[in-house]
This record gives structure tokens, sequence and C-alpha cells, in this order.
């Protein structure tokens, strides 16, 4: 039998028409093709964070500055739940089965998982309270963790994605290439945070990454082609430029994140 996501993503195909949705998914297929030669996803950080070189202060520094983003990460999501009402507005489509493919990837970061008979899970699986509790090991005290001063590229992400908060197709680019991020250095970020002594089997980092990765129980990948269906409905032929307009904007301030992270690291 199917799995549900797999039902709903075929629900979408054939509520879109067929042109256009092929088209569509050609054009944001090649795009994910296009920003994997991005600099992001082959920054020399990404080997000094698989082979443990970062020091402790630097590992959390790191995560101090990822945490803002993480904890905006969640609101990205429920915004594109929330707009898919703009396939009834702007499509002329019944928006249902896109948002009921949102709120699967929703649930998984909210901490629910499935289960018989009943919703299965707890709020402290969700992804962000899991990241709270990878600083825990890094021995940062709570109080105070909101008041950190983070580093500008982050601080910069942070803001650039809250303005594109209300803008549908810019919150789905933003959640389909930090999915590719994911994937690429969720893995490496386990390893850096490993070499400090935090505990990496359970927790966040299982959670992130690609359903291939035989260590973790990730989903990234799943989850990235749920919203890369989505778009294919959206889309207009017109608005392909803008997608790709976008997609590199946030590839070009995950990298400055990452270059910063590359050269406080090179500085100690």
């Amino acid at each position: 039998m199917k799995a549900t996501r797999y039902v709903v993503q075929d629900l979408i195909k054939a509520e879109t028409p067929t042109d256009r949705y092929a088209q569509n998914y050609k054009f944001i297929e090649q795009l994910m093709v296009e920003i994997k030669e991005h600099r992001l996803f082959s920054h020399p950080v990404i080997s000094d964070l698989q082979n443990g070189v970062l020091s402790k202060a630097a590992v959390t520094d790191l995560h101090m500055d990822f945490r803002l983003l993480t904890k905006q990460f969640t609101d990205v999501i429920l915004m594109a739940q929330f707009l898919t009402r703009e396939i009834d507005s702007k499509r002329n489509m019944d928006h249902m089965s896109a948002r009921f493919l949102i709120t699967l990837n929703l649930l998984d970061e909210l901490g629910f998982y499935a289960g018989q008979g009943d919703y299965e899970g707890t709020p402290k699986h969700s992804h962000y309270l899991l990241f709270e509790q990878v600083i825990d090991q890094l021995g940062v005290p709570r109080e105070g963790r909101d008041a950190y001063k983070c580093g500008a590229p982050a601080v910069e992400l942070h803001r650039y994605v809250e303005e594109i908060m209300n803008d549908f197709l810019g919150v789905l680019m933003y959640i389909a290439v930090t999915e590719e991020e994911a994937m690429v250095y969720s893995p490496p970020m386990r390893e850096a945070a490993r070499a400090v002594g935090v505990s990496v089997d359970a927790g966040y980092y299982n959670a992130h990454g690609s359903s291939s990765d035989d260590e973790t129980d990730a989903e990234d990948d799943e989850h990235q082609n749920d919203i890369l269906v989505i778009l294919s409905q959206f889309m207009m032929p017109e608005d392909h430029a803008r997608a790709h307009e976008l997609a590199f904007a946030f590839c070009d301030r995950w990298c400055a994140f990452w270059e910063n992270q590359y050269a406080v690291q090179e500085a100690a």
C-alpha cells in the first residue's frame, strides 16, 4: 500500500492541469540541480565539521547561531500551511491536498510520529526542543539564550526570511532550499557535535539528514519533495524567474552563514 504522502502527492498532480504541472516540475527539478553547484554545497567548512576539528567553543557558537534559524523554521512551515489558501484564491483550485501534505511535515516538526490507533508524539520531540537539548549538552544555560548575540549572517538570513513570511512562493522556496542545506550539513554537524562530547545517536541529529542515511530516521529529502510537488501545483510560468532568484538569494545567505562559521574557526 502506498504511503500517505505519496497518495496525497498523486492527488495534487491529478488536481493540476497536466501540462502546467509537468512544466513546473521540470523547472523546479532543474533548479534544485542548479543550486547544488552553489558554493554553499561544497564549502570547505563541511569537511572541517565532518572531521571534528572545531573546538567546543566554535561548535557552541555555531549551534547558538543556528538556533535562531531553527526556532524560526517551524513558523515558516506554519505559514506555508496557512498560505496554501492562495491555491484557491490565485489558481482557482482546492488547496486542501497541499495543506494536508504540508501538515505531514509540520507534524514531524512538532514531534508527532506514526502510531496505531491514536496520535502519538510529544512536544519534547519537536525539532526545536530537540535542538535545545543539544545546546544543553554543550553547557549553555537556558537562561539568557535569547540574549545571545548571533553573528551578522545569521541575523541577516533570519531578517530576510521574516520579510517573505507572507509570500507563499517565498516560504516554499525557503523550505526547499533549507531542506537541501539540511541534507548536506546535518551529517557533518552531527560529527562536529559528537567530537566535542554531544550524544547524537538520538534526538535532533537523528531527525535530520536524508532518508538514505542508515544512522538516522531523517526524511528531509521526503519533506523537500513534498514542497516541490506543491510548487509544481502553484507556480505559473511567469513565477519561474522569481523562484530562481529566491532560491539563489537563500543559498547566498546560507553560504554567508557558513562562511562566517569558517572564518571564526580559521581565526581561532
